[in-house]
């Protein structure tokens, strides 16, 4: 978020300082006012850093607050990478900046006007069954006897065919993450990420190796795509149920 600790767009600050692969303590120096900063990434190439001041109110940051964070640098990442593909877009890049150092106070108004987009933040334990059920997504049987079926009131005259239902739906979900009727040549842009790690990974079974390959991403950001992505997912199977 933007405040009166933020660093003018297009500075440079050195790898010793910013460059993390995951949410993390800055070191000493340049950022160590901040209490947690997050990485941004358009591919492989780090391209900012997202930071939140020491709170106020209480004597740190929950789980939730850092995973919220992780996901408004992954988003930083991709207004990025839309702005290389539209020149135009640097100046989307500059309001933005503008309206959050505007709205600025702390991570008690959930870090500023970037994380007021996310509206529906599912519980910890939602995210749990979610990721579950995609991992198992291929298996209706288990799908079946999922809680979150349960979660999600889905019925069947069988647990098996309450499995396929939740299959569908699932399925569904992912697509309607997806940016575009036409999927785009490889390298995909980063706009496709998180319908990517989603789709390949889980409905089309692609080794996360690959998927990585088909990216041209690192382990790290694969595995901080997919979180972003599932948490993503979550989010949108709460809003089609009401919150």
């Amino acid at each position: 978020m933007g405040s009166k600790a933020s660093i003018p767009v297009g500075s440079v600050l050195p790898e010793s300082v910013a460059g993390f692969e995951e949410v993390s303590r800055p070191r000493a120096g340049q950022l160590s006012s901040l209490a947690w900063i997050a990485p941004s990434f358009e591919g492989q190439t780090q391209v900012a850093v997202v930071g939140i001041e020491k709170p106020i109110s209480r004597l740190d940051y929950s789980t939730g607050n850092l995973e919220l964070l992780a996901e408004v640098a992954d988003q930083i990442g991709t207004i990025v990478s839309l702005s290389n593909a539209v020149p135009r877009r640097s100046q989307l890049i500059q309001e933005l900046v503008t309206i959050s150092r505007a709205n600025a106070t702390d991570l008690d108004s959930v870090t500023g006007s970037l994380l007021n987009s996310i509206t529906t933040e599912p519980d910890a334990d939602f995210i749990r069954l979610v990721e579950e059920a995609l991992r198992h997504l291929s298996d209706t049987i288990t799908l079946g006897e999922s809680a979150l079926a349960d979660r999600l009131s889905i019925t069947g005259t069988s647990h098996i065919e309450r499995g396929k239902l939740l299959q569908k739906h699932l399925a569904a979900s992912i697509e309607l993450l997806k940016p575009a009727e036409a999927r785009p040549p490889e390298p995909l842009p980063r706009l496709w990420y998180s319908y990517a790690v989603l789709h390949d990974a889980y409905v089309e079974c692609v080794p996360n190796r690959e998927i990585m390959a088909r990216l041209y991403i690192s382990e790290g950001t694969f595995n901080r795509t997919r979180r972003n992505a599932i948490r993503g997912l979550a989010r949108l199977l709460m809003e089609k149920m009401g919150g």
